[in-house]
């Protein structure tokens, strides 16, 4: 793969890491739009990665900026919102790879590009959200 996300698959998993040898999920998120699409987002250090409240209050917190804009359909540089009815559980960042394809950080896995059919294993609640500035 000659695209920018091969130099992430595969590294390693680190709570509130934002690069560039290990990342947790919203460190990702974080470096890849600002390196790779030019938007600055909160990074909320003070979210302890595996307090899902905490995480959903700081997802919800950056969508109220009105710099974003729900999707119905993914499109290159989406932030992919993952999660129950109640509360966020993951976050990853949708990238035009091999037909469409969300890359995120697992705590089990390190960084990976999947499918939304196989983050449904994680929650069940998909929901895709672009900056503004990246739209046309």
């Amino acid at each position: 793969m000659s695209h920018w996300v091969a130099d992430y698959i595969g590294l390693p998993w680190r709570a509130y890491a934002t690069g560039p040898d290990a990342y947790d999920c919203h460190g990702l998120v974080w470096h890849g739009l600002n390196r790779h699409y030019g938007v600055d987002m909160s990074r909320y250090r003070e979210v302890i990665t595996n307090d899902y409240r905490a995480i959903s209050q700081a997802i919800n917190g950056e969508r109220q900026t009105g710099h974003w804009q729900q999707l119905d359909q993914p499109q290159n540089g989406a932030v992919v919102l993952i999660g129950t009815l109640r509360t966020w559980h993951h976050i990853g960042l949708w990238v035009d790879v091999n037909g469409g394809r969300c890359l995120h950080s697992h705590q089990k896995l390190g960084v990976g590009l999947d499918r939304v059919e196989q983050l449904t294993t994680i929650a069940p609640r998909i929901e895709y959200w672009i900056h503004r500035s990246l739209l046309p």
